[in-house]
């Protein structure tokens, strides 16, 4: 009988204490949101989480999350990749920095060329690259700011657009 008491007496005092330890937690969660800094981030992180999680369960599609999520980057470089023929899909595309889309009224940053490849399934090259006189076709901006992708560009036509090209400054 001895034995069986204890057990009971152990199993209430251990109960206990996770209850006060619930109780003093809660409590302590309360007195932190109370304070308008925590409050703020609360809202900012944990509300709006549940937020934009809610949301994207509800648009499963792949490429749906992939707008999403990359906004402007990923749709352009997808209009780009539209835009050019199939035929090209094959050859190296060069393009232009970022600063050359934002001098010509476009917002538009310019992934990696692993990054559009990824994306797009097409190999492109950045001006400041030795291997951009290697390529055979270029995307431009026109004057109507609308992205122009021109192919099969000669050689030494080509060697003039890089150099132009090389002025705006890379992010890597």
């Amino acid at each position: 009988m001895g034995a069986k008491r204890f057990i009971y007496q152990f199993r209430d005092t251990v109960f206990k204490r996770r209850l006060l330890l619930l109780l003093l937690s809660l409590m302590l969660l309360v007195g932190v949101y109370c304070i308008p800094t925590y409050r703020i981030w609360f809202k900012e992180t944990v509300i709006a989480y549940w937020g934009n999680f809610n949301y994207q369960k509800s648009k499963l599609d792949i490429e749906q999350r992939k707008i999403n999520r990359f906004d402007s980057y990923y749709v352009i470089t997808k209009l780009i990749a539209a835009s050019v023929p199939e035929h090209s899909k094959e050859k190296l595309l060069l393009v232009p920095a970022s600063g050359y889309f934002k001098e010509k009224g476009l917002e538009y940053d310019v992934p990696e060329p692993v990054v559009f490849y990824y994306f797009t399934s097409i190999r492109t090259v950045w001006a400041k690259s030795d291997e951009a006189f290697k390529a055979t076709g270029v995307v431009l901006v026109n004057n109507k700011k609308q992205i122009v992708i021109h192919n099969n560009v000669p050689s030494t036509k080509m060697d003039s657009l890089v150099k132009a090209l090389r002025k705006y400054s890379y992010p890597l």
